[in-house]
Order: C-alpha cells, then structure tokens, then sequence
C-alpha cells in the first residue's frame, strides 16, 4: 500500500497515501507548514492526519470522514519504521540495533530504493 509520510512540529505522520475526498495521492501535494496539501482540491491534513481546511467550505464543521487513517510509526536507525496493523499511538515493534551508536561499528543506512517487497527482505539484501 503506498503511504504518504510528513512531520508537523516534532509529529510524525504516515497515513494511506489518497485523499479521503477524491482518493489523489497526497505525496503529489506539499507541506505548507500546516499540513499536507491535497493537489487537487486543496485539503489540508495536520497533525495526527486531521483534515484542517476545505478551501471550498472555509466555515463548515470538517466531518471525521475526512481524516486520514493514520499508523504507529517512529524514526530510527535512520529510518522511518510504521506498522500497518498497530494502533496509531503504538510504537512499532522493530529490530533491536544494540551497536548502533558503538563508534567501533559501521552503520549503515539502505539507499532510497522501492522493490515492492517486505522490509525485513530490503534490510537483509543491503547487508549482504
């Protein structure tokens, strides 16, 4: 499932890459510091993927339909690790790195690479 991935503050969010109104990818829009912004029709999602604006309906109450599903995610290790089954104020479970910051170690962090697979998979096929 493509995901869409911003930071509000110090809030990271990663939600289902489509718009709830018209299901446009959300990463073809931007972050305009209060959220991504819809190409499309202009919505705007912030914090915990909350739509905050309709440009069309400036003064309606924003229905909770409109809100993105949002899943626990956290930045780690250099990367950013979600999962789609956990609750969203869940942290994902994810491998323990115990040397990570050992200066006696090499870290390494993957390229950005997309091969539609499992990401246990993409991390073991780095390390070889």
């Amino acid at each position: 499932m493509p995901l869409v991935i911003y930071k509000m503050d110090d809030q990271l969010i990663v939600a289902k890459d489509a718009c709830p109104h018209r299901g446009v990818p959300l990463s073809l829009g931007k972050n305009d510091g209060q959220g991504v912004v819809c190409r499309y029709h202009g919505l705007r999602f912030g914090s915990e993927g909350k739509c905050n604006r309709i440009p069309a309906h400036p003064q309606h109450k924003i229905s909770d339909r409109f809100h993105l599903r949002t899943y626990a995610s956290v930045e780690k290790y250099g990367l950013i690790w979600c999962s789609l089954t956990a609750a969203q104020n869940a942290e994902p479970t994810i491998p323990r790195m115990p040397f990570w910051d050992d200066a006696e170690y090499q870290q390494l962090v993957c390229p950005k690479t997309n091969i539609q697979r499992f990401a246990g998979r993409q991390i073991e096929g780095f390390m070889m």
